[in-house]
């Protein structure tokens, strides 16, 4: 089953338009101002820091938060393909010539975070809530990973 989720997300990504520049773009090809807080990339991240609160919570009675969990997880998804979408900016001390590795690493580390997501929303259709704490866990993890990685201090 985890094949083939892998295999949808890979599908999604087809449709992202994917640069190889060094410049942090948007999907409308814009530069993303590093220092703009707004910027689609960091809209994209609040969208998914919110719903990271709500689910935690929401994960606690499964069976009664089913409709606000499905909610979250589809905003969540939503904003992971935003985020997709975009490039965070190099850090500091990043050559141009390791740029596209580092963009590669970054669209991996969102592919897994959508993977997660999508584990998420089909352990609660099926009414498999004792599977959402664990994969909350997996989803924190990733989290702490990709900022470690990708975030900008």
């Amino acid at each position: 089953m985890q094949s083939a989720i892998t295999i949808a997300s890979l599908a999604l990504l087809s449709f992202l338009p994917i640069s190889s520049t060094t410049q942090p773009v948007s999907s409308g090809s814009q530069p993303i101002a590093q220092e703009d807080e707004k910027s689609p990339l960091a809209d994209a991240m609040g969208v998914l820091k919110h719903g990271q609160r709500s689910l935690k919570k929401a994960i606690k009675d499964p069976v009664a938060n089913k409709a606000g969990i499905l909610e979250t997880l589809s905003a969540m998804e939503g904003a992971t393909l935003r985020a997709l979408a975009l490039q965070p900016p190099l850090p500091e001390g990043m050559t141009e010539s390791q740029s596209p590795l580092f963009q590669v690493r970054y669209r991996i580390q969102m592919t897994a975070l959508l993977n997660t997501l999508l584990e998420m929303e089909q352990a609660s259709l099926k009414d498999e809530g004792a599977k959402l704490p664990e994969l909350y866990k997996a989803l924190t993890a990733g989290k702490k990973g990709g900022h470690r990685e990708f975030k900008e201090d």
